[in-house]
Parts: structure tokens; sequence; C-alpha cells
């Protein structure tokens, strides 16, 4: 499985990683960015099976660069991971067809979203 991790906090990163890589069996490649225009770039490059992505990052927020990486490829699947409790937010990524919208509180969830 090849995650994309789109995340601007490298302490936060490191910690969903580490959630990964205990909680999923299989063998996973993660790929990393900070930044929405460069998660763009690393999505179209290598098509990773899953997208883990912030809201409040650098160059480009979140939500755009999601909505750019589905106009892209429609059957990309997206996980939008922010601490953002946000009505709009959330209505704005049902919207856009990403598949879930999870706080980073709940991050333990994460890895039975992925299966």
């Amino acid at each position: 499985m090849h995650i994309l991790l789109v995340e601007d906090n490298i302490k936060f990163r490191n910690t969903v990683k580490q959630v990964l890589q205990s909680k999923i069996c299989e063998e996973i490649r993660i790929i990393e960015s900070d930044s929405g225009k460069e998660a763009v770039k690393l999505y179209k490059k290598f098509r990773p099976d899953w997208i883990l992505m912030d809201i409040n990052i650098e160059e480009q927020d979140g939500l755009s660069a999601a909505g750019e990486i589905l106009a892209f490829d429609s059957n990309a699947k997206i996980i939008i991971l922010t601490m953002y409790h946000d009505h709009e937010f959330i209505q704005i990524s049902n919207v856009m067809g990403v598949q879930n919208f999870v706080l980073k509180e709940d991050l333990l969830i994460v890895p039975d979203l992925l299966q």
C-alpha cells in the first residue's frame, strides 16, 4: 500500500507514520509532503493508494489540493485529517468526493479506514 501523507507538522507526521506502520499488517510505503502544491505533484507522479491530507498546510491549502487531485483523478482516495471540526469544511469535503473527514484526535481510526 502506498500512502501520500500531507502534513506540515513534522511531529504529527511522525506520529501518523508510527500509527500506520504499527496498525497495518501489510507493507506500506509512505510518501511525505508538507505542502498542498507539492502533494498534487507527488500524487501525479506516484499515484498512491490513499492520501491523508491536512487542511492548513503551506502553499496550497489541503481542500484546494484535494480538489485539484480529484479533478485530475476522480478515483483518488483522500482522507482529510485535520484539527478543524468545522461543518463547512466537512460539507466541502463531501461535495468534492473525499472519502472521509477525520479529526486528528481520532487518528487511531484511520488504519481501519484504509482497509
